[in-house]
């Protein structure tokens, strides 16, 4: 009786009932903050989590600039579109390799810009999208969170 068990639990789990095959699909875990109507110039962006903070100027017009820091922190000041992009974590994410995305729900973000046509100083406490872009059961879990300014 017990191979007979046996032998019915292995066919089952053979035929693949309950497994999923994965893909191996990347993704981009990160925080965006958009300002709209930044009105050009150069600006200073801060932007702090769970006591560590980033921080740096950013010259006019100029695109994906990493600010110094222990966060990875990248500011695009668009002066073309009037808007400055200040992107967060982005840690580029496969399967197979080590990683350990710490982005969390309810993590609270400290962001300020300043400049001669800006003024922001904002904490945000933060809710991610969650994704599993290889599938319901495979790796990675990916967050993303857009916030207007």
């Amino acid at each position: 009786m017990l191979r007979l068990a046996f032998a019915f639990v292995l066919a089952i789990a053979s035929s693949g009932c309950g497994s999923q095959t994965c893909t191996r699909i990347g993704c981009l875990s990160s925080a965006t903050f958009i300002k709209d109507n930044a009105l050009g110039g150069d600006v200073t962006v801060r932007l702090c989590r769970a006591g560590a903070c980033s921080e740096g100027t950013v010259a006019a017009g100029v695109i994906g600039v990493e600010l110094p820091g222990v966060l990875r922190v990248v500011v695009d000041n668009d002066t073309s579109a009037d808007r400055i992009t200040i992107t967060f974590g982005g840690t580029w994410v496969t399967t197979g390799q080590i990683w350990m995305d710490d982005l969390a729900d309810g993590e609270t973000i400290t962001v300020a810009i300043k400049g001669s046509g800006v003024s922001v100083d904002t904490t945000r406490v933060m809710t991610y999208a969650h994704s599993l872009p290889n599938g319901k059961q495979c790796v990675p879990e990916c967050r993303s969170a857009t916030v207007t300014l």
